[in-house]
């Protein structure tokens, strides 16, 4: 019995479903309910696909400290026996020049750190070549949370307290109106978090396929509020929708297993080389708590 096997014979599910096995599909994010968006995905007919689309746009919602659609996203699948890249790489918007920035802090906070956001266009691009279901379908779990709410957790309400003098930096106060109470203060825990904005635009996409997030007026409306606020995004950047690439893996061996993983400009190169080092070391080095193993 080899290693991976073993293992895998050791695995014990739990009733809290923190540790889950399934014969059928499983899905798994860093919150529930957008972890339910993909399951629900899966019980209608969709793939896996369908499943991590509606997982990523759930999460934007509910986890806006880490996601959302504002941003930018890459992703590697494997499907019809072939893995594939998904390189959503962002790119600065045209006018991003070195002369726009007087300070450090105009390309990390406010209007000027912006990109070209390719998330939508991402999601848009795997559900119409890859996936089973309506990209309306996709949606609707993220345009649930976004109008329902959900509750905010010990680690959002500690994020805002933390990036408070952050928010307050912004003149417009564009962040501080969205992501805190009254646009002043912190969100309690287990405060529930309504996003009705958001809703309307993640509906008005449902509605009009993801395309319409790069022609038409969301774009118009994104260049007024950039001019407004002497940003740097204009709706010429967002006309030339983000192209999606697709890349061959990087392929490793570590021990008795294959590693397949993402090519530059992600880093995936780094995780095979590490994988390279340790396949130097002899097994017995890496099944033991000695100091000498962490060194």
């Amino acid at each position: 019995m080899n290693l991976l096997e073993k293992i895998e014979k050791s695995f014990q599910a739990t009733s809290n479903h923190k540790f889950s096995e399934s014969k059928k599909g499983m899905v798994s994010s860093a919150f529930p309910d957008a972890t339910n968006a993909g399951v629900e995905m899966l019980k209608k007919g969709g793939n896996a696909i369908d499943a991590a689309c509606a997982t990523a746009l759930a999460l934007g919602v509910c986890e806006p400290q880490s996601s959302g659609i504002g941003g930018q996203s890459m992703g590697i699948i494997h499907i019809n026996g072939k893995t594939i890249c998904i390189d959503g790489s962002t790119r600065a918007p045209s006018l991003a020049l070195p002369s726009k920035f007087k300070n450090k802090l105009d390309r990390s906070i406010g209007y000027k750190s912006t990109t070209v956001p390719s998330t939508v266009a991402v999601m848009g691009f795997l559900n119409e070549k890859y996936g089973n279901l309506e990209w309306a379908q996709i949606l609707k779990p993220a345009i649930r949370i976004a109008k329902k709410g959900y509750r905010i957790t010990a680690l959002q309400h500690d994020l805002q307290q933390r990036e408070l003098e952050s928010f307050n930096k912004v003149k417009s106060q564009s962040g501080a109106k969205y992501f805190l109470k009254d646009g002043t203060t912190p969100y309690d825990t287990k405060d529930l978090f309504v996003q009705d904005d958001l809703a309307e635009l993640l509906t008005y996409l449902a509605e009009n396929r993801y395309r319409s997030f790069y022609h038409g007026k969301i774009p118009k409306m994104i260049d007024a509020d950039m001019q407004k606020n002497n940003g740097l995004l204009r709706e010429e950047d967002l006309v030339l929708i983000p192209k999606i690439i697709e890349r061959e893996p990087l392929v490793g061996k570590h021990r008795n297993m294959t590693v397949k993983t993402f090519p530059p400009p992600a880093v995936g190169r780094i995780l095979l080389l590490i994988l390279m080092l340790l396949n130097q070391l002899p097994t017995n080095t890496i099944k033991n708590n000695r100091l000498e193993f962490y060194h």
